[in-house]
């Protein structure tokens, strides 16, 4: 009789604890996609403002820094992207704004 409790419990402790390590890898899942998520939409407005500086650029040495810096803002989002796609992360972020004429896209 208490062998038969015993494994009982256990049974009932070893479904505990799968659930409570469900729960634990669910809230480590949603913190890592709200963090990318945070990542790509910061990486969104520095790319935006990288465009813009690049548009506005006027001296051959700035446009020389404004072309790096686009690039590495394109380079940035585009990683942070890729990331979120192996990871099946989605969201309304994660889509890519259209380019504006005239400037560097992804």
């Amino acid at each position: 009789m208490i062998e038969k409790l015993k494994v009982t419990y256990e049974k009932i402790m070893d479904k505990y604890m799968q659930k409570v390590n469900l729960k634990k890898e669910q809230k480590e899942r949603e913190d890592i996609s709200g963090e990318l998520l945070s990542l790509i939409s910061e990486a969104k407005e520095n790319l935006n403002a990288a465009r813009n500086n690049f548009n506005f650029a006027s001296d051959d040495s700035l446009l020389e820094y404004r072309i790096y810096e686009l690039k590495a803002a394109e380079s940035r989002l585009g990683y942070f992207l890729k990331m979120a796609k192996e990871k099946n992360i989605s969201n309304d972020a994660v889509k890519i704004l259209p380019c504006e004429e005239g400037s560097a896209c992804l």
